[in-house]
């Protein structure tokens, strides 16, 4: 499978300020409760607990579509899940369906400006 190369942090820095107006107040915490876990490292149901969410399948599906925003605006798709363009995935060690997202450093390194 073909991995585009990662954007830089400016280039997400641009993405993130061009969506202004479409960052809802879900999305902005949805990105700070991320990048505030250690190494910037959570499962899905780990955010969605943070979020005051039930269960992961609210955090999926508002992760997801910040995702898809995100990387449209971008250009930065691959492979058939949205959350690759603002996530990497690494499988969990407990559970098969626990896979860690670690924020990519540099959408990290964006909001940090």
């Amino acid at each position: 499978m073909y991995i585009p190369k990662t954007p830089s942090a400016e280039k997400y820095r641009e993405a993130l300020l061009a969506l202004e107006s479409s960052m809802t107040e879900t999305r902005r915490k949805l990105l700070s409760v991320h990048y505030h876990f250690p190494n910037r490292r959570a499962t899905m149901t780990q955010i969605a607990n943070a979020m005051g969410w039930p269960n992961y399948s609210s955090g999926n599906i508002h992760y997801g579509n910040l995702a898809k925003l995100i990387g449209d605006q971008l250009g930065f798709h691959f492979g058939t899940v949205h959350l690759n363009s603002i996530c990497e995935f690494n499988e969990g060690k407990e559970r098969r369906d626990s896979w860690i997202l670690t924020l990519r450093p540099e959408l990290a390194e964006a909001m940090e400006c």
